[in-house]
């Protein structure tokens, strides 16, 4: 309809797609990224793994997880956005620090999706501050 879904105002980002399966379950793939704290501003990340269901026909979450490499650093995270690779749903996000100078260069990081309620982590690159 046209009521507005309730939404924390915390959320910065969402970003939905790819395709996961695992035995008879199968649905897309969703990150949520959340900022908190006012004058140092920091992000906190979680993945979803979204299952349609038919009789409801509504998306429903059967597994989450929180991002730890992300959000107990402190960084901040903008850009986020969903790819497939090798028949792997991979989750690139740009990565900012939360004190100093704003970055020269934005670091880059991967969530590559796995079975539900699991996920890698790995650094393509850490922010780099020009001296």
């Amino acid at each position: 309809g046209s009521r507005l879904p309730e939404l924390d105002s915390d959320i910065s980002h969402v970003a939905t797609g790819g395709r996961w399966e695992s035995g008879d379950q199968y649905g897309r793939c969703r990150i949520l990224v959340s900022d908190g704290g006012w004058e140092h501003v920091h992000s906190s990340v979680w993945v979803e793994w979204l299952h349609a269901n038919q009789e409801t026909q509504r998306l429903e979450t059967v597994a989450a997880a929180f991002v730890d490499e992300i959000g107990s650093l402190g960084w901040l995270v903008r850009n986020p956005r969903i790819t497939r690779e090798n028949d792997n749903n991979v989750l690139e996000i740009e990565v900012l620090p939360t004190h100093g100078d704003i970055p020269e260069f934005p670091g880059r990081a991967r969530i590559v999706m796995a079975a539900p309620g699991q996920y890698s982590f790995e650094w393509v690159s850490k922010p780099q501050i020009e001296p």
